[in-house]
């Protein structure tokens, strides 16, 4: 999917009246990152920045990426100042960051709009540090959610949809909100991120708490059954904390951090004098900085004499 695409997300529409849900999630990432080593912690696919004040709470560095800009611009304006390259745009195939320098990286609704994740955990798990902890927040089937779709598509007559709780493979391809995205059984889902290196720690379980019937009931209540994790596999939402390789020497967490290249992971630059871009000396990227957030995509694109890579809107 690529940035076009996701600009089609209507965050005001799509989180409307479902505060109780931000809650519950949020609350889930603290209690998760209480257990890890938060010094560095990546927001993948940070969207309008609905759960990244919990991040900030948590996490003693914070980062954000996204594959859209636009998106970052607005997070930015509302909430608590950013410093100077906590925010930038990314394609989640090519992250702009050095190997091993992330201590925790966080997706929460964001796999399932991956059309290669495995690809996207391989680039992930090169970051971390490791034993660094990856917390994936995603939607599986069969779910509450799924079967109450299906009931919902047999009452409307949608003969040509296919059901989701029982029907179909592995990974099915459907639309969420107004863009398409994938849905995945929890076994194929463990699969891919035990084939990309990741272990399982803990699971906790959410989505209840999305219903209005049950939205009276307080985040505390939802927060407890979530802590019975895999017993809940019915949930719609699952939150995976998952652990990458094995940490050997303990990381000094005060080198700063610097942008690599997306294309060839060699040094950027800032030229003189002190114009808003970066620079990559080795094989000519240039990143255009707009209010403090430097566009650092990268997408492997198509021409006529084979694949060229170049830089222009990303995928995630």
């Amino acid at each position: 999917m690529n940035a076009d695409e996701l600009r089609q997300l209507d965050f005001a529409w799509l989180w409307k009246g479902r505060g109780k849900t931000t809650e519950v999630e949020g609350r889930i990432l603290l209690e998760l990152l209480d257990k890890v080593d938060r010094a560095r912690v990546l927001e993948l696919g940070a969207g309008n920045g609905r759960l990244t004040p919990f991040l900030r709470k948590g996490a003693e560095t914070y980062l954000g990426a996204d594959a859209v800009p636009e998106f970052l611009q607005e997070l930015a304006q509302g909430q608590a100042p950013f410093s100077p390259g906590s925010l930038f745009a990314a394609n989640a195939y090519h992250l702009p960051l050095p190997d091993k320098s992330i201590s925790v990286c966080v997706l929460v609704r964001v796999f399932n709009f991956l059309d290669e994740p495995s690809r996207a955990m391989a680039e992930i798990r090169r970051v971390l540090v490791p034993g660094g902890t990856l917390i994936l927040g995603v939607q599986v089937r069969p779910s509450v959610a799924t079967l109450v779709d299906d009931l919902k598509a047999f009452l409307e007559n949608l003969p040509s949809r296919e059901p989701l709780t029982l029907g179909g493979g592995e990974r099915v391809q459907v639309r969420m909100t107004n863009v398409p995205a994938w849905q995945y059984r929890t076994r194929e889902l463990l699969k891919i991120l035990s084939h990309e290196g990741f272990a399982l720690r803990e699971v906790r379980a959410s989505g209840l708490e999305d219903y209005i019937v049950l939205r009276r009931l307080p985040g505390r209540f939802f927060l407890r059954l979530s802590a019975l994790g895999q017993p809940l596999s019915l949930f719609p939402t699952l939150f995976l904390l998952l652990q990458s390789g094995k940490g050997e020497v303990p990381f000094r967490w005060d080198t700063p951090l610097k942008f690599v290249c997306p294309a060839c992971r060699s040094a950027l630059t800032r030229p003189p004098p002190d114009l808003p871009e970066l620079r990559c000396a080795k094989c000519g990227y240039r990143a255009v900085i707009t209010k403090d957030i430097p566009d650092l995509r990268w997408v492997v694109v198509e021409n006529r004499s084979g694949k060229d890579r170049q830089a222009s809107p990303s995928t995630t």
